[in-house]
């Protein structure tokens, strides 16, 4: 089975992304794995509710005479599975597709053994049980008024638009999975707002010193300060980077200021913002301040940074295995 394959997908799941990569890891162990070619159906039976997780291509689920499409990183089967009673259902791929199953053996073990899964899982339940009560309503007041046949039929036709546009508008819910993936999970972590520092630091002084330089204002609004032999001196901002850079070092270090750990972490990002974006001057002391190797080393710096913010999981899987090996080995 391909764990590392579907954990990437949980991740996207709201009640899976708190957890940790290794955590998902396991919980990927308790979903079996089912690859379908094009046109292959797999039946789902009123009294064996499972949550089906499309990791890779595309299908669509059959039920009565609503048809939903499902993409990657799509799931069904949530309410199901918690009520241990499904409506039938036929899931058809429209190309070589693979997918995930979790029954309900495989959720009492996940819940068992990660109970911070459960509040989410609570939750969503709770919006999509809420939801449903409201569509229910409605219909339950179109039909208690008698409405014409046509006038019903077009109430019923309207609601199914709204079913399907609920349940997988595909251009909303993959901007909410990318909105997860990038911002709300990797949100959590100092990383990110590190990360969102430097960002912030690099675009805020490119846009200053660019529009200082276009408009002639350099004798007006950078911090010079007058020498004896009529050669002023010119205050950098990488000065007021490490500045800020040290000033955060000694707060992480204090117990009541460590609790604002993620506006310490911008904070922090964006004295290393300032201090990379003229990192050419403090390599070769060249004052020019367009030089390719500030770019280079900003770019550098961000994909580092990217890289624990965003694939923290697969490469500490790598580094432990390599340290396995060498451990093994020697």
């Amino acid at each position: 089975m391909r764990l590392s394959g579907i954990e990437s997908v949980l991740a996207t799941l709201p009640y899976f992304a708190r957890l940790r990569a290794d955590e998902r890891l396991r919980i990927a162990a308790h979903f079996r794995e089912l690859h379908l070619q094009s046109q292959e159906t797999l039946e789902i039976a009123a009294d064996a509710p499972r949550l089906v997780l499309i990791v890779d291509g595309e299908a669509h689920l059959v039920r009565g005479a609503v048809t939903m499409p499902l993409f990657t990183g799509d799931t069904v089967g949530e309410v199901d599975l918690a009520t241990g009673r499904a409506v039938p259902a036929k899931l058809i791929a429209e190309r070589a597709t693979t997918i995930a199953l979790l029954d309900g053996a495989g959720l009492a073990e996940v819940l068992a053994q990660f109970p911070a899964v459960a509040p989410p899982w609570v939750a969503e339940l709770g919006r999509e049980l809420k939801w449903r009560n409201d569509v229910l309503r409605e219909l339950s007041l179109a039909y208690a008024e008698r409405l014409p046949p046509a006038q019903l039929e077009a109430v019923l036709a309207r609601r199914r638009r709204r079913v399907l546009h609920h349940r997988r508008s595909t251009i909303g819910s993959a901007a909410r999975r990318l909105g997860t993936a990038l911002f709300t999970a990797p949100g959590r972590r100092p990383s990110f707002w590190v990360l969102l520092g430097v960002m912030s630091a690099l675009a805020a002084a490119r846009t200053m010193v660019a529009l200082i330089i276009a408009n002639g204002l350099q004798k007006h609004l950078f911090a010079l300060i007058g020498g004896s032999v009529g050669h002023p001196v010119h205050v950098h901002h990488f000065n007021y980077g490490i500045a800020l850079v040290a000033l955060v070092s000694v707060l992480t270090l204090m117990p009541s200021t460590r609790r604002a750990i993620r506006r310490l972490g911008f904070l922090f990002g964006f004295g290393v913002g300032l201090i990379v974006d003229e990192f050419a001057l403090l390599w070769n002391l060249n004052p020019d301040y367009y030089q390719p190797s500030s770019r280079l080393a900003a770019a550098a710096v961000i994909l580092a940074i990217a890289q624990v913010v965003y694939f923290r999981g697969p490469w500490t899987t790598l580094f432990r295995r390599l340290f396995a090996r060498l451990r093994a080995s020697s």
